[in-house]
């Protein structure tokens, strides 16, 4: 099969969960597929776009960031679809891509959309609102133009400029458009001059606008999905829940699966060798290693899970860090000035994270915002590494205790430290959760089940 796989930033460039999982389901697709990746760059500089290729996958990369050149990314997107002539496409994410190319590909072609966060009811994606307290849903003419934040303009510039294309209200968009990027340029100055964000700004009218059009449009491209895939059963209630009912017989709960050549070694690791400080017969030894891997980023609960370690005897418990603490907007230095409680390891490949996942003995999510099915949980399973996670969103779908880890009261340190000091004092649950870990879902079995959905729409189309 011919398959289109749309993305909005791809590995190396960027290690989320939905990056990670286009990557690892290409790869698995190449062997038998003809597949190719379409996807955007913020890194890279230049015009136009480029054509690349990442462990043998081919990719699309749009790496123009001027605002001026958004309409020729949409222009872009839908001649490589044509070109390309998949059977199916399926759109992973849509961040800074503009929708109404993005409708008019999934139109033209059989397509499947999956759900990864909540991106298309909210464009600060994890319905945070003003990025730090949990969001009912989207009121795009009220809580959505309060929430906004011209530090998310980039992102939303795609889309304002494709807005522009069509109906009566273009002017109004047009007018948006280029409040938004002198926005930008206030923002920018703000912050070097070591001000705060300005919700609102100059487009306070003309934003509610904005959000409205932007819901109408990703409705459409929901209903333009001849299937919706979803790693978990929450998220899709959280959609019809916020006015974007997807019909069931649409619907697909798809597992993320495991990249098997990632983790090949941590699959068959003994209870003995998988923890470097435990005896093959004896229990853990103190300190007793807790990590948070991945986007340390305030929404992900580093800290969270700082104030729920103040309280533990660094003798016996150590907390690990494992990621880019840039973007934390942690106080400077207190990582570093509790000499001995936390240790910061900085950024890592994503052919660490086996070794990673080795270097510790409980994996830590404790996120803010609702998780769906953070990609880290499934592989931190894998590695037969237990996990404690908040207890709300799709996290109690993925962990409990008997699943080789244990729930806590999201938002809420005094409850994380409990959990924490329970293992600590009873070592032994930890060696007890990881025997409990289940064999994880393939993304080979992913792969499998994906191609059999791309066959249907394709049959289903060619029988028209």
């Amino acid at each position: 099969m011919r398959i289109l796989l749309i993305v909005h930033q791809y590995v190396p460039e960027r290690l989320g969960g939905a990056e990670r999982h286009a990557h690892q389901l290409a790869r698995v697709l190449i062997e038998n597929n003809d597949v190719l990746v379409y996807t955007r760059s913020v890194a890279h500089r230049g015009e136009g776009a480029e054509l690349i290729a990442v462990d043998g996958v081919r990719v699309h990369r749009w790496i123009d960031h001027r605002i001026k050149a958004q309409p020729a990314l949409a222009a872009d997107l839908i001649r490589v679809a044509e070109r390309f002539s998949p059977d199916v496409v399926h759109v992973h994410h849509g961040i800074g891509l503009p929708p109404k190319a993005l409708l008019d590909v999934m139109r033209r072609h059989p397509s499947v959309l999956t759900l990864h966060d909540y991106w298309w009811i909210c464009p600060r994606i994890r319905l945070l609102y003003k990025g730090e307290s949990p969001c009912a849903g989207p009121v795009p003419l009220k809580r959505c133009a309060e929430c906004y934040d011209h530090r998310l303009a980039p992102d939303l510039l795609g889309e304002a400029a494709a807005l522009a294309e069509f109906g009566p209200l273009s002017p109004a968009v047009r007018a948006l458009r280029r409040q938004i990027d002198a926005e930008v340029s206030v923002g920018a100055s703000d912050d070097d001059a070591g001000g705060s964000s300005k919700p609102g700004g100059k487009s306070r009218v003309a934003t509610p606008l904005f959000f409205a059009r932007r819901r109408s449009m990703h409705r459409r491209l929901l209903k333009a999905a001849r299937v919706v895939v979803s790693p978990s059963a929450y998220l899709p209630k959280r959609y019809h829940d916020a006015g974007y009912p997807i019909a069931p017989e649409r619907l697909q709960i798809v597992d993320y699966g495991v990249d098997s050549a990632q983790v090949p070694k941590s699959l068959s690791n003994s209870l003995s060798n998988s923890l470097s400080n435990s005896s093959p017969q004896g229990p853990l030894r103190y300190p007793i290693r807790f990590g948070l891997v991945g986007h340390l980023d305030r929404s992900k609960g580093v800290d969270l899970a700082l104030a729920a370690f103040e309280r533990i005897d660094p003798a016996r418990a150590k907390l690990h860090l494992y990621g880019d603490l840039s973007t934390s907007n942690l106080p400077e230095g207190l990582v570093d000035s509790a000499t001995g409680r936390y240790e910061a390891h900085g950024p890592f490949k994503p052919d660490e994270l086996p070794r990673i996942l080795r270097e510790i003995d409980v994996l830590i999510v404790p996120s803010l915002w609702v998780e769906n099915a953070p990609k880290v949980i499934h592989e931190a399973q894998a590695a037969k590494v237990p996990v404690i996670a908040a207890d709300h969103g799709a996290l109690p779908e993925f962990v409990d205790e008997d699943k080789g880890g244990w729930l806590f009261t999201g938002m809420d340190a005094f409850s994380l430290h409990s959990c924490m000091q329970a293992l600590i004092d009873r070592p032994e649950r930890i060696e007890a959760a990881r025997r409990s870990i289940r064999e994880p879902f393939r993304v080979e079995a992913v792969a499998e089940r994906l191609l059999n959905i791309y066959r249907q729409i394709a049959d289903d189309r060619a029988a028209r």
